[in-house]
């Protein structure tokens, strides 16, 4: 559904907020899977343990020069239109539970004899991937809007700004928040609002994850056709970018994050 629908769907003792909630829109592409064999090594994919990789380019390796395993990739070409990704290129992640690391392509060599295909003897632990089979998951890209989280850590500042309710009142509506599904971020998607399971890591100072960084990715837990997608314990994984960065097409500094049940 779109935001407006969702807007119409709200609790009348909501509508008071409707020109804040609408403020907080944020463009974001959603992601649907399935399962998909024999997609070419610059194909947009999820999984797979096949990823992207330019020969003159090294395999990424976290802060210990251990492998990262290979998440997803999207060729930036397939996306819908928008104002906030590069129009062309390849964005490739990667992963290892305890760091990421996210590299960008500006062009894409559609050429399997210029590109790594070999990824076997570089020692991956597919145990620190969320998956639970070697499947690749074709996406499908929806652009549309979406209103900030109930995960996010300034959701009651920002839909109640302004507001004259009673602690009372303030309280009994912050409850109902969790139920909305217009409040809800769950899936997968890049740009947005996070989801998380548990708190938002921006809301700590000097966290993990700085707090003026905005989301790149998402990928959640799920079940594609029977194959699943499963962070710990039900849990979800993202990528975070400064402003600025994704402004400029920078995705150096990329920080990662999951969490789960």
């Amino acid at each position: 559904m779109t935001l407006h629908t969702l807007i119409d769907e709200l609790p009348t003792e909501f509508l008071p907020f409707k020109a804040n909630i609408l403020a907080s829109a944020k463009p974001v592409i959603n992601i649907a899977l399935r399962v998909a064999d024999g997609l070419p090594l610059w194909a947009s994919k999820i999984g797979g343990n096949q990823p992207y990789l330019p020969k003159n380019v090294d395999y990424p390796t976290d802060k210990y020069g251990r492998p990262l395993g290979f998440l997803a990739q999207f060729n930036l070409a397939d996306l819908p239109a928008n104002d906030h990704l590069p129009k062309t290129g390849m964005l490739v992640f990667f992963t290892n539970f305890d760091d990421g690391k996210v590299l960008y392509f500006d062009e894409v060599i559609q050429d399997d004899t210029a590109l790594w295909q070999d990824f076997d003897g570089l020692g991956v632990d597919t145990d620190d991937l969320p998956f639970f089979d070697v499947v690749a998951f074709a996406p499908t890209f929806t652009l549309t809007e979406s209103a900030i989280s109930f995960t996010e850590d300034k959701v009651f500042d920002v839909i109640f700004a302004n507001h004259t309710l009673s602690e009372q009142e303030l309280d009994e509506l912050g409850d109902k928040i969790y139920d909305l599904p217009i409040f809800n971020s769950a899936g997968h998607h890049l740009l947005g609002y996070p989801y998380f399971t548990q708190s938002d890591p921006r809301a700590y100072q000097n966290g993990d994850v700085p707090q003026d960084y905005v989301l790149l990715f998402q990928l959640d837990t799920d079940d594609v056709d029977g194959y699943g997608i499963m962070w710990g314990d039900g849990g979800v994984g993202n990528f975070f970018i400064h402003p600025d960065d994704l402004a400029k097409g920078d995705f150096s500094r990329v920080k990662f994050y999951w969490d789960c049940c």
